[in-house]
């Protein structure tokens, strides 16, 4: 596979010895479409959860907020930057959600989470 760069395009990167070609700009679905092919697998984009999706867990609206962005890799500052919340106020909900799911860590929760988000493997 390659992409266009500077002029080349599929029918260079074919005769070069690529398996196919996607040129840029290109949308998410038509690149997995391409590389599951050539696999012989229909692949799909992850799943674009939204904290919705936490509620089942028994979390507050703002909670499942909190622990999508948990699972998403952000910080405790960062979340309090995207939710315009203090990081004392949003390290609360984390000893919240921590203690409504049972578990002991961050990496525990992020389990749960993306085991409702579908994601777990």
């Amino acid at each position: 596979m390659s992409a266009s760069v500077l002029g080349f395009g599929r029918a260079d990167a074919l005769a070069s010895g690529a398996d196919d070609f996607v040129g840029k700009p290109f949308a998410e679905e038509a690149l997995l479409a391409v590389v599951g092919a050539l696999l012989g697998l229909e692949l799909t984009a992850p799943d674009r959860a939204t904290p919705a999706a936490l509620l089942p867990l028994g979390l507050t609206p703002r909670e499942a907020e909190v622990l999508f962005w948990v699972s998403e890799g952000k910080t405790n500052a960062e979340i309090g930057m995207i939710l315009d919340s203090a990081k004392r106020t949003v390290e609360k909900h984390v000893e919240h959600i921590l203690e409504k799911l049972g578990v002991e860590n961050r990496a525990a929760a992020i389990r749960e989470a993306l085991r409702m988000r579908g994601n777990d493997g």
